[in-house]
């Protein structure tokens, strides 16, 4: 097999389809997490920063483990397809609304459904293009983080020495005191320019060259029990989880700001394990202001920085001086309302096949499990009707091909139309119909333009009951 066949074989399997789903539906999941930690966020105006900082962790690993199940939902489990065909406004061009619909409320909900339906279809017929430009970005991403893993080893290598024996001993001593088991190292590097610690299993702690011989000890002591604390706290390996998260789920906004939102609280949690230690909070506060004044630039990606962003530092030296966490923002706040209506409105009008049916019973289908672009198919199908002459318009079109026959609009077509599309949609179709469902006389594709029902798999029992107007 050809290079390009194989990648023409990856790009129709299972997998790429439920990696595309998974991506949208990390969008509303961001969105609900989003809010919960809205609610946190006020909930917690008095509490301490280390509390925050785990309920906004636990966040996070809920939307990845949320996002985990939705693969596999999607990968093993597919009871139905969920795409539609947007035949609202490829029957209606003109923007005239069905007269069954009638009254604003009903135009507006009619409109909010096709929006739906139009998106939902969007994806189903271009997994493939969502997936590659989604691999792009993954890639570029991926190779900034390696740089930034990989800088560790360089810096260690290049223009960078051991601090001196003072602070060599110095730092012994703190790491005693404040009960950091692993080996720490402390380097002068000419690289940086701000202090920054890395590494997990052998942290190394980087001071800019040429700080310790400019700053007070006193303040020179506040940097190194901050670092020393990320260090205690494990703080790399949530930043790395972090990072691979933002990698993975890059176009999520929800996900960026909760990410950004547990950067933050790890910077007070450090604060405040710092000033306990050393017991003088305003000393602590000049030793901010005074790194970031010698700092030019930000720290590399791939550490846990000091001063962080002149927004974040001014942040946490007033939380420092007021002793209070930060609430939410009037922009946070506007935001999560927005995010929250719109969430509402995607749940009113999004539904399932089975969920759009006149009847509140669904009828019983047998569904298959596997990956059918169920909207390109029945736009295809649709145009295929349109040039065979059998029907004049789409609008209220309804169709039945199944392995038996072609019933549109409730009257059974000619041999050789069946025959045509049979064989290109269902017997020699290049999606993967299991072979399971081929026998059955039934078998095949619905749709009914008018009630909204559609599907693939065995011919529901009441069909005719879904198929009358609205």
């Amino acid at each position: 097999m050809t290079v390009f066949g194989q990648l023409n074989q990856l790009s129709n399997s299972p997998a790429v389809t439920a990696l595309t789903w998974t991506l949208f539906h990390s969008l509303w999941q961001g969105v609900l997490v989003a809010i919960l930690t809205g609610i946190i966020i006020s909930a917690t105006k008095r509490a301490k920063p280390v509390l925050r900082y785990q309920l906004l962790c636990l966040l996070l690993l809920l939307l990845l483990f949320t996002s985990v199940l939705t693969f596999w939902y999607q990968y093993h489990l597919q009871p139905q397809q969920i795409s539609f065909f947007g035949s609202q406004l490829k029957q209606y061009p003109d923007g005239q609304l069905p007269d069954h619909l009638p009254g604003g409320a009903r135009n507006v909900r009619w409109l909010l459904k096709g929006l739906i339906a139009m998106i939902a279809d969007f994806i189903s017929q271009h997994t493939d293009a969502i997936a590659a430009v989604w691999l792009v970005f993954f890639l570029i991403k991926s190779v900034r983080i390696g740089f930034a893993l990989g800088f560790t080893a360089y810096i260690r290598q290049y223009r960078s020495a051991e601090a001196s024996p003072y602070w060599t001993a110095k730092l012994d001593v703190l790491r005693t005191q404040l009960s950091v088991a692993k080996p720490v190292l402390l380097l002068e590097s000419a690289l940086l320019t701000i202090p920054v610690v890395y590494g997990h299993l052998k942290p190394v702690i980087l001071i800019p060259l040429g700080l310790l011989s400019q700053l007070p000890p006193g303040q020179i002591e506040a940097i190194v029990v901050h670092e020393l604390m990320h260090i205690r706290r494990n703080d790399y390996l949530v930043n790395l989880l972090q990072q691979v998260s933002e990698v993975v789920f890059f176009f999520n906004p929800a996900l960026l700001w909760l990410s950004a939102c547990i950067r933050e609280e790890r910077e007070y949690c450090c604060d405040e394990l710092a000033i306990a230690q050393l017991g003088h909070r305003r000393q602590y506060a000049e030793a901010l202001i005074r790194f970031k004044e010698l700092s030019l630039t930000s720290s590399p990606s791939g550490g846990i920085a000091f001063t962080g962003t002149r927004t974040s530092l001014l942040s946490r030296i007033s939380r420092i001086v007021t002793k209070q966490n930060h609430p939410l923002s009037l922009a946070e706040k506007s935001a999560l309302f927005i995010c929250g209506l719109a969430l509402i409105v995607f749940f009113g009008f999004y539904k399932t096949p089975s969920q759009l049916a006149l009847s509140p019973v669904s009828p019983p289908t047998k569904q298959t499990n596997v990956d059918f672009p169920l909207g390109k198919v029945i736009a295809e199908i649709s145009e295929d009707l349109l040039k065979e002459g059998i029907v004049q318009t789409t609008k209220g079109l309804s169709f039945e091909l199944t392995n038996t026959g072609l019933q549109v609009g409730g009257v059974r077509q000619p041999a050789q139309v069946w025959q045509k599309l049979y064989n290109k949609y269902l017997k020699f179709s290049p999606y993967p119909i299991k072979p399971d469902y081929r026998n059955d006389s039934d078998f095949g594709i619905y749709y009914n333009a008018g009630t909204y029902v559609f599907g693939i798999g065995t011919k529901p029992p009441a069909w005719k009951n879904y198929t009358s107007s609205l």
